[in-house]
């Protein structure tokens, strides 16, 4: 278990992703919103400090991200696990496939100029 690792055991990183993600996006909506609203000054404002609250919450993110990080154990590392293979002979498809995309293809393609 982390040091940032809630009550439950569960990590932090998680959850802190949410912060600049949610900034980042209101803050776009923020700046759409500015042109359809005649004094923007404040939508332009709370933009810029949603940009500034996604900075930090992408910092805070990142370091949590990086300490939950050290703490994985070889086992429970999803990507380090070995995944059985699937035996499924896939080149017969794959052909398949590829006659099936030339087969609707058009001939030639021809690049009209202008007029």
């Amino acid at each position: 278990m982390t040091v940032l690792a809630g009550s439950y055991g569960h990590p932090l990183h998680p959850i802190l992703v949410t912060v600049p993600i949610g900034a980042w996006v209101t803050s776009l909506v923020f700046d759409i919103a500015s042109h359809a609203v005649h004094p923007s000054a404040f939508l332009a404002q709370g933009s810029l400090w949603l940009i500034a609250v996604g900075a930090i919450g992408a910092v805070l993110a990142a370091g949590a991200g990086a300490l939950d990080l050290t703490s994985v154990t070889r086992s429970a590392c999803a990507a380090c696990r070995p995944r059985p293979r699937l035996r499924i002979p896939t080149g017969p498809a794959a052909r398949a496939s590829r006659g099936g995309w030339r087969a609707r293809r058009p001939v030639s393609f021809v690049i009209a100029g202008p007029p």
